[in-house]
């Protein structure tokens, strides 16, 4: 299949979305695809020296679309990059004309961003168009808002508004209409739809993580309990709750420490929270690291704590369960589709109104109760190309059979 993918979001040794564009785009051609790829120039480099590195990547016709007003430096997102990734989408839409006029594309990707309200214009070449895994149709309790600044209020309520009215928004409204089939993070987003766009969508969760990355299982780590938290410091990644119950964790047990992996907007918010919580010697702040050494640490630490509001992915999760490192989660991500038994616990609806009061039951209840972590098997996790494969042949599927198809396909089908 003559396959063209537009992965704004990609790069190797990634992870979150930069690895869900880079595995998938890959992953298609080793599948046998003809595959070209549309991705930012921010990455430009690190692609080129990856495939260069593996010589069965080099097959991959790679184009980045660039915005010569809008110079970028390598390696660095920009400012702005709603904006940047909206024109990137134009200047996408003109290279992907060119090239269909050349190669003739049986299916046309839209890969990431994987959001509900990224648009992408390339329904307007008319071939088969697959759009997604897509999410952002997940909303934060009101309940746990009163812990957000005025100015974070403010942005979740025009996050509403927007989820609210996405069908009429014209900038992804002609996107979803002209997909052959959606790909759909989460049964939220998936109402967000309208009754024809759902039909011929289904809930379908991408994974960032190579099968080769998963860790062996590994005993429980002696010492003081250390909890970790990794990801983007920004209000609605839950961050600041994590401190909240750490410091009443602190209270029964003096020697446990937390450990925040991220940079972020709400960076210096959440340092001077811990110091007014006096945890300042106690909380270790690493403003950023590379994934490798991001798996390492997962290896130091018993509880990985994901606070998030509304994360429509959270990929980090797969990778602290890849590790063998329980995981707490907030009330939004319980429903998620993650395995259960590997899920320490979830602040439950009961226990919001006592959050504030006695947080730390909630992390103290996600210790595995044997004392031995969980660990995801290799066949309990659908591989980047499983994923591939699954995308494929619905795009050709006939509309009605869509929703029939499962995941478990064979190779070559």
């Amino acid at each position: 299949m003559k396959l063209l993918i537009s992965t704004y979001a990609c790069a190797p040794n990634h992870g979150s979305e930069q690895a869900v564009g880079w595995n998938w785009t890959t992953e298609a051609h080793r599948l046998g695809h003809q595959v070209w790829a549309l991705a930012s120039p921010v990455n430009r480099a690190a692609i080129e020296a990856a495939c260069r590195a593996d010589p069965e990547l080099a097959g991959i016709h790679w184009t980045f679309p660039d915005i010569g007003i809008w110079p970028l430096q390598p390696g660095v997102e920009p400012v702005w990059e709603r904006t940047y990734n909206l024109l990137w989408q134009r200047k996408a839409l003109r290279l992907a004309r060119a090239l269909h006029r050349t190669v003739g594309f049986d299916a046309v990707h839209h890969l990431t961003w994987g959001g509900v309200r990224a648009p992408t214009f390339l329904g307007a070449l008319g071939a088969p168009l697959i759009v997604g895994p897509i999410g952002g149709g997940e909303t934060s309790p009101g309940l746990l808002r009163d812990g957000f600044t005025f100015k974070a209020k403010v942005i979740e309520g025009i996050r509403d508004l927007s989820n609210a009215t996405i069908a009429a928004n014209p900038l992804v409204h002609g996107g979803l209409a002209d997909a052959s089939v959606i790909f759909v993070k989460t049964p939220d987003t998936r109402q967000l739809l309208t009754r024809s766009m759902q039909r011929k969508s289904m809930t379908f969760l991408e994974v960032s993580l190579q099968p080769a990355q998963i860790g062996a299982p590994r005993r429980a780590r002696q010492g003081p309990p250390r909890l970790l938290y990794a990801g983007r410091l920004l209000y609605w990644k839950g961050a600041h709750i994590a401190l909240q119950a750490f410091a009443q964790l602190a209270l029964r047990m003096p020697d446990t420490r937390l450990t925040l992996v991220g940079k972020g907007p709400e960076s210096g918010r959440l340092k001077a929270q811990a110091a007014a919580m006096n945890l300042d010697h106690k909380v270790d702040f690493i403003p950023w690291l590379p994934q490798q050494q991001l798996f390492e640490l997962y290896e130091t630490h018993d509880l990985f704590v994901f606070p998030s509001l509304h994360d429509s992915s959270g990929n980090v999760v797969i990778e602290a369960l890849s590790r063998g490192l329980p995981v707490a989660v907030t009330p939004p991500q319980w429903r998620r589709p993650w395995p259960r038994r590997c899920i320490g616990c979830s602040l439950r609806p009961s226990a919001l109104l006592r959050c504030r009061k006695a947080p730390s039951l909630a992390l103290e209840t996600s210790f595995c109760p044997t004392g031995s972590p969980p660990s995801i098997g290799r066949r309990r996790m659908p591989s980047p190309r499983r994923l591939v494969q699954h995308a494929c042949i619905l795009s050709h599927e006939a509309p009605e059979r869509r929703l029939g198809v499962r995941l478990h396909v064979k190779t070559g089908t």
